[in-house]
């Protein structure tokens, strides 16, 4: 008697953990899919966009890249490759949430009390 009462209650923790353990593991393998995903064709598109910038640079008179090169231009737009990928970055994580700003506008009588 005891013994089946004991193989029912491992029987019902095991289907307990397994209800709990299965679709969260999915949910965590579908977020990294996605992620992954979003990573490398956000990648491959900078890498394009970044390609194309410079082959276009390149293809300029001698003149006109030796001046660019001393105006230091390929820093420049390293730079706002960067601030593009650090904003999409951003955005990833403020994905789902509400932001929102602890101010308000001064003209419209702002947030003091009456």
């Amino acid at each position: 008697m005891g013994c089946n009462m004991t193989a029912q209650l491992w029987v019902f923790i095991w289907t307990f953990i397994a209800s709990i353990i299965g679709p969260s593991v999915k949910k965590i393998l579908v977020a990294l899919g996605v992620g992954f995903v979003t990573y490398t064709g956000f990648d491959t598109a900078m890498d394009s966009l970044k390609d194309y910038v410079y082959m276009r640079l390149g293809s300029a008179p001698a003149s006109v890249v030796q001046i660019l090169g001393l105006l230091e231009v390929d820093k420049a737009i390293n730079v706002i490759f960067s601030a593009i990928a650090f904003r999409a970055v951003l955005s990833g994580f403020r994905a789902g949430k509400k932001v929102t700003h602890p101010w308000s506008n001064p003209a419209e009588g702002g947030n003091l009390p009456a």
